[in-house]
Order: C-alpha cells, then structure tokens, then sequence
C-alpha cells in the first residue's frame, strides 16, 4: 500500500517552528538590550528609593511582628497569673503581694546603691588620676567590694603606664637636666606623647621611684 505525505502539514510545522525560533532570538535581543541599557541619574535614584523603601517596610514589618508576638506572650503569661491567683486563698493572695512588693523595693534600693556606687567610683578614679569611663565596670554589689577592685585596678593601671613609658623610652637614652620642674600626674603622662615623656624623663622616673606614679 503506497503511503501519501501531508506536505502541506510538514510546512505548517516548519513555518512554526521557524516563527517560536524567530520568538526566541526575538526575546534574546531583548533581553541583551535591556542588559546592556544605560540609566540616567534620575532612574537610579529611583531605583536606589525604591530598594530602599522595600527594606524599610520589610524592617517595619519585621518589628511589627515581634512587637504583636510580643504583646500576646505578655497577655498569655497576665492571663495564666490570672488563673493562677483566682485558685488562691486570700491568705495566700496577700502573702504574694507583699513578697512582690518586697521584691519591688529591693529592686528599686539595688538601682539607687549602683547609681550611687557609680558616683563615688568616678569621685575616686578622678581623684587618682585615672579616666573616669573605667567606673562602670569597676562598680561591684557593695562599697567595700567596689573600693578592693578600685584599689587593684589602680595597680594594674600603674603597671600599665609603666610598661608603656619602658616601651616608648626602649632604645633611647634618656635626656638629663632639661625636665621640667614640678611633678606630673598619672592622667598627664598617659596623655604625653612619647616625645614629651623623653623629654620631662628625669621628673618622671623619679617620681615612678618614689611610688608618686
């Protein structure tokens, strides 16, 4: 049996496969142009604007769920305390009011001793001469305690400058007779540059002798 061919069918599929290819090199050139399209100023601002006002919004967004997470973990806990205090006797009730009120004032006294431990510490490190942005952690749970840690970081402050006068003045020998008259403070020869400490040298090293540094 001799069997017939559309040929007409087979140049409908070649045309349209020609056309999808022509489509397709169509969308390339395109893309291609697009790429390599150059923006004006004002283009990039707005597309600098508008990156910036997605982050924005998604940053909002963002903080607007924590703070609703937020809110209802708070809402939980004032609801289950609720439910909590409903079960008590008022005995009981009364008893927990007064342990929370006493929490409450010790709370308050601890704030009030750390601010006033705060002042005294910066009073103290004025006093000796040392920078005063050192008292927060210097503060402790008590006076005594907070003076013992002044007391040893002073120490470990001396060493340091010390050790930082023997390194800037290592390999140079030092300059006698021209120093200074007076004596320094521990606050003026941290603030020297290693040139003014070479050169009031002799006050210093004595002074360090006798202990005054």
């Amino acid at each position: 049996m001799e069997r017939k061919f559309d040929l007409q069918l087979f140049a409908e599929e070649e045309q349209e496969e020609q056309e999808g290819q022509e489509e397709q090199q169509k969308e390339q050139e395109q893309q291609a142009e697009q790429e390599a399209r150059t923006y004006s100023e004002e283009e990039v601002q707005e597309m600098l604007q508008k990156e910036t006002d997605r982050r924005v919004s998604e940053a909002i967004k963002k903080r607007e769920e924590a703070l609703r997470q937020e809110m209802e973990e708070k809402i939980k806990q004032e609801r289950e305390e609720a439910e909590r205090l409903a079960q008590l006797s008022e005995k009981e009730k009364e008893r927990e009011l007064m342990e929370k009120t006493k929490k409450e004032i010790e709370e308050r006294e601890k704030q009030i001793n750390h601010k006033e431990l705060l002042s005294d510490t910066k009073d103290i490190l004025y006093e000796r001469g040392i920078p005063t942005r050192f008292a927060e952690i210097l503060v402790k749970e008590d006076a005594q305690s907070t003076h013992e840690r002044i007391n040893e970081f002073e120490q470990e402050w001396k060493n340091a400058i010390e050790q930082a006068v023997n390194e800037r003045l290592k390999g140079r020998t030092p300059r006698g007779g021209d120093s200074q008259k007076g004596k320094f403070t521990k606050e003026e020869v941290s603030k020297m540059s290693p040139d003014e400490i070479n050169a009031n040298w002799e006050t210093i090293s004595k002074q360090m002798e006798k202990g005054e540094l």
